[in-house]
């Protein structure tokens, strides 16, 4: 029975972490960039390729930090299957997870932060209506600190 259990919360614990992850790709690839605006907000080259910058190290550090995470939630799983196993060390695997879940959410911060202080006042303004109209569009909630 116990055997049982913790099969059952490792599932639970790898669906919800790599659905978290999966989810987040797949909302990033349906939601249109602000490049696809490019056009219609009036941006430069040199902003173009500011955003760009900004858009591929962003990128790149999520890939990193989601190869780390998934090799994370194998571990916890690995750690939830052996017995005798202490609490202390399942914790400490947990919480490197959740603090590589923090870097991403802060360099996508980091990342909005770097674009949008590329954009005049005028084109931030234009930006923010375009986003609120594509999320009323999707049924959502206008995102407050991204750029995507």
């Amino acid at each position: 029975m116990k055997k049982f259990f913790v099969a059952l919360f490792t599932l639970c614990f790898l669906v919800l972490a790599v659905g978290n992850l999966h989810a987040q790709n797949q909302t990033q690839h349906q939601v249109r960039g602000i490049l696809d605006y490019s056009k219609e907000l009036g941006l430069n080259q040199n902003q173009i390729n500011t955003i760009k910058t900004a858009i591929n190290n962003f990128e790149a550090k999520a890939r990193e930090l989601n190869k780390k995470m998934q090799t994370l939630a194998n571990e916890i799983n690995s750690l939830l299957n052996k017995e005798n196993l202490s609490m202390d060390t399942i914790a400490k695997k947990i919480r490197e997870f959740y603090n590589l879940r923090a870097e991403l959410d802060i360099a996508n911060i980091e990342a909005a932060r770097k674009i949008s202080n590329t954009l005049t006042p005028q084109q931030r303004k234009k930006w923010h209506e375009i986003r609120a109209r594509e999320m009323q569009k999707l049924g959502g909630e206008t995102p407050k600190t991204t750029t995507r």
